[in-house]
């Protein structure tokens, strides 16, 4: 599979799982995600995605989401600090920069935490 997701991916609304890795996904997360409720896990590992859009701070209900081994560049999108119910994040072996936001700290369901291989600064808060 390759190219971008579809925006119409927003129709499955009760699609609880997203399993895409190891495709040739390119470009950006489609905006429709941010209106599919009850989508609690997400692996789009190994892929080449370059950034999540806005609307995704809208997914309250997210639980995983993994985006290793992809081309996600500048620094953590502090949308992710809007996931409350995130409990496993994953962004290694991008191309991530600077600090943590501060906000990470707030995400009290969190219980897993994976960056490893970017190019962050600074400690964890």
């Amino acid at each position: 599979m390759d190219g971008s997701l579809p925006e119409e991916m927003s129709l499955l609304t009760e699609m609880h799982s997203l399993l895409l890795p190891q495709n040739r996904l390119q470009d950006y997360l489609p905006s429709s995600f941010g209106v599919m409720p009850i989508l609690t896990y997400i692996d789009l590992n190994n892929n080449h995605l370059r950034g999540v859009p806005s609307e995704m701070a809208e997914m309250t209900g997210l639980k995983f989401l993994s985006l290793n081994q992809n081309d996600f560049t500048g620094t953590l999108p502090t949308l992710i600090c809007e996931l409350t119910s995130i409990s496993s994040l994953s962004f290694q072996q991008n191309w991530l920069t600077g600090t943590l936001p501060t906000c990470i700290g707030n995400l009290v369901a969190l219980t897993g935490l994976g960056l490893t291989q970017n190019f962050l600064t600074g400690s964890i808060p």
